[in-house]
């Protein structure tokens, strides 16, 4: 979600000039989105489809999010401004407030009790690294044209989604092999 998170302002501000007041708005409007999303809909989410299930969901809508994002254009009012920017904001929002959860629980079961410290701090310090080389490579890619960072995104989002994917099948596959679930399995 880099792109959206670090030049999702600045494609609003080269696309339709948009100052802080308007990204501020959307901004929170977003945010409030995706609290919404976590708190209301994430348990029933994660109850239908399961974990790899939800995760897979949530790297397509971010997938999306982006590549509708990238296509936004014209002017505000057009089908490609407002329509287009509030579709793939919701998208993202989507992938976010069902996605992240979901890597930390995925990642907290599979993990040993002595291993789960070390495990989502590996997590989290990988995230925190791509935090630092996501603004590097998407500058480099805005420079070029504002879209690219968003359809890079894209790209390897449907990456993400392929491996959730497989992840998926290979988790009903062994789901009679596999050991009982955890009581603190959603």
């Amino acid at each position: 979600y880099a792109p959206y998170l670090y030049f999702g302002s600045l494609l609003l501000y080269t696309r339709f000039g948009w100052g802080t007041l308007e990204v501020g708005f959307g901004g929170t409007a977003a945010a409030t989105f995706t609290v919404m999303i976590q708190a209301g809909l994430y348990t029933t989410v994660v109850k239908k489809f399961g974990k790899h299930g939800t995760l897979f969901i949530a790297t397509l809508h971010m997938s999306v999010g982006n590549l509708l994002l990238a296509a936004t254009g014209g002017t505000i009012e057009s089908y490609r401004g407002i329509f287009l920017i509030s579709l793939g904001q919701g998208c993202i929002c989507v992938g976010l407030a069902v996605g992240l959860p979901t890597i930390t629980v995925i990642l907290s079961n599979l993990a040993t009790p002595k291993t789960q410290g070390t495990v989502l701090g590996t997590s989290q310090g990988l995230q925190a690294l791509a935090r630092v080389v996501g603004p590097l490579l998407g500058g480099a890619l805005f420079d070029v044209t504002a879209a690219l960072p968003f359809i890079v995104a894209s790209g390897i989002g449907i990456l993400a989604c392929l491996a959730s994917y497989i992840s998926l099948c290979i988790a009903r596959h062994h789901v009679d092999v596999k050991a009982p679930p955890r009581d603190n399995e959603p």
